[in-house]
């Protein structure tokens, strides 16, 4: 599995968790977020378990909602993060 799949089942994961009544299969790679069920009210959390798990930190730069808006935009948001 490449590094940005990896990085999407981790997210996936996250998500869930955050979000219980939202099966995997509905976080597809561009899906909107707010559609399936994310909240502003579960950003912080959502932030706070990304910096965790990957043991980054994001800067005010990063908190802009194009780069929560998906799977696909956290993990490439992640990626950026990890590649320094």
């Amino acid at each position: 599995m490449a590094d940005s799949e990896v990085i999407k089942q981790q997210v996936s994961e996250i998500l869930t968790t955050l979000m219980p009544h939202v099966r995997p299969e509905q976080l597809t790679g561009n899906a909107d977020l707010s559609q399936v069920g994310l909240q502003s009210v579960d950003a912080p959390r959502l932030i706070m378990q990304l910096e965790s798990q990957f043991g980054i930190s994001f800067g005010m730069e990063d908190m802009q909602p194009q780069n929560f808006r998906s799977l696909d935009a956290i993990a490439a948001l992640l990626a950026q993060k990890k590649a320094g």
